[in-house]
């Protein structure tokens, strides 16, 4: 074999592992790129159904504290609040908002924030019936909202006691089918409030079963 051809054979293998060097090198890269935007996509890791995330305004509130059982709109909160659910990486705990503010708040995730205290996410799965006394703190401090944080986030929060005051934002929103049926007072037998309109009077309330809840 001469020298000439042992020398084309070598650059041929040269050539060729160079080749396949690239193109490795190039799935690779595809492969690391494909990863990064799926991994991306959805940053919600709620329960089975999961939900969605928003960025809402902040409004400043007042807040208040309870430790009933059950929730006016269908969810055992405090199965809700030691089930450790997560929404966006974040512990949640149940809450409820005035009857005035329920229609546009109930359902939602939210963030509050308060001076000295923890910052912490509480789940809008309750509503603070107006006839009740604790919901006319809402107009303390001369502000016209409440939040009114159930017992088992008292911990997370730092405080459980009294009228405080501090801001609120939605964050997402996560409707009764993508929490566990566990949560619900009956478990898929419940009728949860899955909406309500204007006032949220009587008239305005739509009830359905848990797992048609499909807002």
């Amino acid at each position: 074999m001469s020298v000439q051809y042992m020398e084309e054979v070598v650059l041929l293998f040269g050539l060729s592992a160079f080749t396949v060097s690239i193109c490795v090198a190039l799935l690779v890269m595809v492969l690391i790129a494909r990863k990064r935007s799926t991994s991306t996509g959805d940053t919600t890791t709620a329960a089975p159904g999961g939900g969605t995330p928003v960025s809402g305004d902040w409004v400043e509130t007042n807040i208040t504290f309870f430790n009933d059982p059950t929730g006016f709109a269908g969810v055992d909160l405090f199965k809700h609040g030691n089930k450790g659910l997560t929404f966006d990486g974040k512990t949640i705990y149940p809450c409820a908002v005035h009857h005035d503010h329920a229609a546009e708040w109930l359902w939602s995730v939210v963030e509050l924030q308060s001076s000295g205290l923890n910052t912490v996410y509480l789940h809008v799965v309750d509503i603070c019936n107006r006839k009740d006394d604790p919901c006319k703190n809402k107009d303390k401090n001369g502000l016209s909202f409440l939040v009114d944080v159930h017992q088992t986030g008292w911990a997370a929060l730092g405080a459980n006691d009294g009228v405080l005051t501090g801001r609120v934002r939605k964050v997402g929103t996560l409707f009764p089918k993508g929490m566990p049926i566990d949560v619900f007072l009956e478990g898929q037998e419940t009728y949860v409030m899955c909406e309500c309109s204007g006032d949220c009077s009587s008239s305005t309330h739509k009830w359905v079963q848990v797992t048609k809840c499909t807002r």
